[in-house]
């Protein structure tokens, strides 16, 4: 079972959603012993020092710190204090300065809701996005309509077709972070726990083009035995993991396995609406493309189609493209 023990929670308390996800940053922070500290992070007062002698606009930032402070401390003496809560105010660029501080501190999971733009067709800002690209621990971004108790957990599983030993031992240990901490927070919720792997038949179009004609039982025996492979890879992968990793929580929550045609980035936000998932847990990080790309291609298209929270993990190993400064 995934255990949590350093949280870092993200709030603005004039944001709507804030108050779930400080909610659920506690009640797991209580269920895992962990530590929590909460946070805003702000651009600065704003104010122009030139216009001004350095004494003064010092001042000016010192008492927008100590009035953020005020208030942050407000939002959190709200809710039951059955642990101890450390607030904090920080000021710069906020998602550099959230990744600073996961850096400093260690933190193992982050908790934010998502910035609110009004003008996007989509549930995460750019601030967001550098987030899940670049944080070094998992992002769990709360929806701000996420309800109080989660039913269906959704976690994407992308089985490797390679055989290169290297890129399946990666994408076997990515699977593995999805798995137990998708697992973890099922029985926390008391959710269903829902696995859910894209497949397709390369070449299956072209086999159905004039130039080649197939014929139509050929090509339904070709997709049969292709999604074969995939649903063998995938038993053989939870089966394994069910053993070795984690235990009997796997056997305890009997997942519903879910076998999807298509393309990730088109039906996987398409299956989590149909089950009306309230959480889906995923990798964000390629197994190949460019090099320095920090975020997948067909990761970035599912999370800016999503309307439901999201866990976003990335493989042991990973190392952000952020540091610290010297």
């Amino acid at each position: 079972m995934q255990r949590f023990k350093n949280i870092l929670c993200v709030v603005d308390p004039e944001e709507d959603g804030n108050k779930m996800a400080l909610e659920r940053a506690i009640t797991l922070a209580d269920s895992n012993n962990a530590t929590l500290t909460v946070i805003n992070v702000f651009p600065g007062s704003g104010i122009n020092a030139n216009m001004f002698n350095k004494n003064f606009s010092n001042d000016i930032e010192a008492s927008v710190i100590h009035s953020r402070n005020e208030e942050l401390k407000s939002f959190v003496d709200n809710f039951p204090q059955q642990i101890k809560i450390h607030t904090k105010i920080i000021v710069g660029t906020p998602f550099l300065e959230i990744i600073y501080e996961v850096l400093r501190n260690g933190y193992d999971l982050l908790i934010k809701t998502p910035t609110r733009v009004e003008w996007m067709d989509r549930i995460f800002s750019s601030d967001d996005m550098h987030l899940l690209r670049k944080c070094p621990c998992p992002v769990w971004m709360i929806h701000k309509d996420t309800t109080k108790s989660y039913k269906n957990i959704l976690a994407a599983i992308d089985i490797s077709t390679s055989d290169q030993e290297q890129e399946i031992k990666a994408n076997e240990s990515l699977n593995e972070q999805i798995l137990k901490m998708a697992g973890s927070l099922a029985v926390s919720e008391l959710a269903n726990l829902h696995i859910v792997h894209a497949w397709h038949a390369p070449g299956e179009s072209m086999l159905h083009g004039p130039r080649i004609r197939m014929d139509h039982a050929q090509i339904l025996e070709y997709t049969k035995n292709i999604k074969h492979i995939h649903e063998k890879k995938l038993d053989t992968f939870i089966d394994n993991i069910s053993t070795e990793k984690t235990g009997e929580l796997i056997d305890f929550l009997k997942p519903k396995k879910h076998f999807v045609k298509g393309f990730p980035n088109k039906v996987i936000p398409e299956f989590a609406k149909k089950i009306d998932a309230d959480l889906v847990v995923m990798g964000t990080i390629g197994r190949t493309g460019i090099p320095g790309l920090i975020i997948g291609n067909t990761a970035e298209d599912i999370l800016n189609q999503l309307h439901c929270s999201v866990l976003a993990v990335k493989p042991s190993g990973f190392v952000s493209p952020v540091t610290l400064k010297k």
